[in-house]
């Protein structure tokens, strides 16, 4: 997946500075669960359907899967000024799998 900052905002240009430089690259991950499977054997619930609700940048996640990857400058436009910094986000699907098992 790919987030977005909206780099009009100085709240976003703090957190993509802090981004860039490392010192935040933790996602927290909301979702709502619409099917689950156990597997009787092993114990670990499947997730199979799921409602996105945020993604998140964060110091510390919960699940250490969750990371961002890698962080672009934002796009430029008209005097210098940025609009947009993309996001490539690692390891969601990952950091859901392990949530389904942390949550079993």
């Amino acid at each position: 997946m790919k987030g977005r900052l909206n780099l009009a905002v100085a709240r976003a240009r703090e957190v993509h500075a802090l981004m860039r430089d490392g010192s935040v690259d933790g996602l927290s991950i909301g979702f709502r669960t619409e099917k689950a499977v156990r597997d009787r054997k092993s114990g670990l619930r499947r997730l199979e359907k799921l409602d996105l609700w945020e993604v998140s940048v964060v110091t510390f996640p919960m699940l250490p899967q969750a990371r961002v990857s890698a962080v672009k400058r934002g796009h430029s436009l008209q005097g210098g000024v940025h609009d947009m910094a993309e996001v490539p986000v690692l390891a969601v699907r990952r950091a859901l799998d392990a949530a389904a098992n942390f949550l079993r």
